[in-house]
């Protein structure tokens, strides 16, 4: 890899001396016992941590419910206010709001977007990830009826490839992040077998400067796919990274965040086998546990076993998520699905005719948004959310709809959100005709192979 800042070559440095030494010496022993297979390390499990709670806007208190003592979980109501009129000309009605947990607050953020740049990020992703209404497809140079396809496949267009959705869905996260209480930085992973040479850049430092952040992802689309994969380097430098800010403040309050995206089998280090290179990469999610870094893993399209296994492991020892991505284009939503704020479901219903919203938008902060349809007259509103503790809170507002009334203007943060979630509405539907046209070709295709055979 091009070598841009600090980086990583995936193997052990000196901060992490000690445990380097002894993977060495257990290496060493399992290559004489034969014992190669992955680790579960039960003994390292991380003990859990509370974490932070969300701030709640002032706007948001006086609309708190009130609840228990026993209970931390709370549901605000942002619009509409209590004995709205609602104008909707096709009766259907927006709702937002925030779900929290109360006592305490959130903090800050600080998370890394480790990137796969490797060579299989060139296949396509399945999806028309740069709008221009031309689908990305397999090299069909690659592609041999009834046989499949041979080595890595190519994107007809690089603009739809894996790498392009992993930008993608990188900047989806953006645009719902606050860069006001959450740092991002960047780091891209391949790999070339050259120990002169990184596996790991960091491509961007932690910033607050999202539109930074931005013209970087482009400039890696620019550069492209390349290179083997590296897990264990791309686990260790953003690691090496949090570690020198937990040293150098360990009183701030912060959360630490890697999300780590890979789309292959781990081919690097060369000089230790598939077993070996999965215990090295569980053994530096262990170093990121110990300075309270979580990892959230994703597994982008088919996987070997032993590899889903290693990102499996990497997110329990850190106390992270793991989450199989089946097919690439779906990784933009599950960066839209990133909980922060330990939010496990909302859900939006009118109680006054029984329907519920169709979808949901939840960002990673708790704040959510929906279009739920109304009556003429009164409504009453509901929201109830359920916090990964396990805990459910419930709040309702009661609006009026009129459809005569004269039009509200929305308040700006609303506005957004709609936008927000019309966008997810839109990109849904657009998925689902490309779902349909791809199985319909796939179906158009075999006939073909079958007369040829014929």
């Amino acid at each position: 890899m091009q070598q841009i800042g600090r980086r990583a070559t995936g193997r052990r440095g000196t901060v992490f001396g000690t445990r380097a030494l002894g993977l060495a010496l257990y290496l060493a022993l399992s290559a004489c016992s034969g014992d190669l297979g992955i680790i579960s390390e039960p003994s390292l499990q991380t003990p859990e941590r509370s974490s932070p709670l969300l701030p709640v806007p002032d706007l948001y208190a006086f609309r708190a419910v009130a609840a228990p003592e026993s209970s931390l979980l709370r549901v605000a109501i942002e619009y509409p206010e209590p004995r709205a009129e609602i104008v909707a000309p096709d009766g259907r009605g927006f709702v937002t709001g925030t779900a929290y947990r109360a006592r305490g607050m959130l903090g800050e953020f600080d998370v890394y977007l480790v990137l796969d740049v490797s060579e299989s990020t060139k296949r396509p992703s399945g999806a028309d990830i740069d709008g221009d209404g031309i689908l990305g497809e397999e090299d069909r140079a690659r592609r041999i009826p009834l046989f499949g396809s041979f080595f890595d496949s190519t994107s007809s267009d690089p603009d739809d490839n894996v790498l392009a959705c992993e930008v993608k869905a990188a900047k989806t996260l953006l645009a719902q992040l606050d860069p006001d209480s959450t740092r991002v930085g960047i780091v891209a992973f391949s790999g070339d077998g050259d120990p002169a040479t990184p596996d790991a850049d960091i491509i961007a430092e932690l910033t607050q400067d999202y539109d930074a952040l931005s013209q970087k992802l482009d400039e890696l689309l620019e550069r492209g796919p390349q290179g083997e994969t590296n897990l264990v380097a791309a686990v260790q430098l953003p690691t090496l990274e949090f570690e020198r800010d937990y040293l150098s403040a360990r009183d701030r309050d912060v959360q630490r965040l890697i999300l780590l995206i890979s789309d292959g089998q781990a081919t690097l280090p060369y000089n230790l086998v598939p077993g070996s290179r999965a215990r090295a990469a569980v053994d530096a999610a262990a170093d990121a546990a110990e300075v309270a870094t979580r990892i959230y893993t994703y597994a982008v399209g088919k996987e070997s076993p032993l590899y889903i296994d290693t990102l499996k492991e990497i997110a329990r020892l850190s106390s992270g998520q793991y989450e199989r991505v089946a097919q690439p284009a779906d990784l933009i939503a599950s960066f839209q699905r990133l909980d922060l704020a330990k939010i496990e479901s909302v859900a939006i219903q009118n109680v006054t005719n029984g329907q519920r919203a169709e979808e949901v938008l939840v960002d990673p902060y708790g704040t959510f948004a929906a279009i739920v349809d109304l009556e003429e007259g009164e409504n009453v509103l509901e929201v109830f959310a359920r916090a990964t503790t396990g805990e459910e809170r419930r709040e309702q507002v009661t609006v009026n709809y009129r459809p005569d009334a004269s039009a509200a203007v929305l308040p700006a943060r609303a506005l957004e959100r709609r936008g927000r979630l019309l966008e997810k509405r839109l990109l849904k539907l657009y998925a689902q005709e490309i779902e349909d046209a791809q199985k319909q070709r796939g179906a158009d295709e075999r006939s073909v192979d079958v007369d040829v055979v014929d």
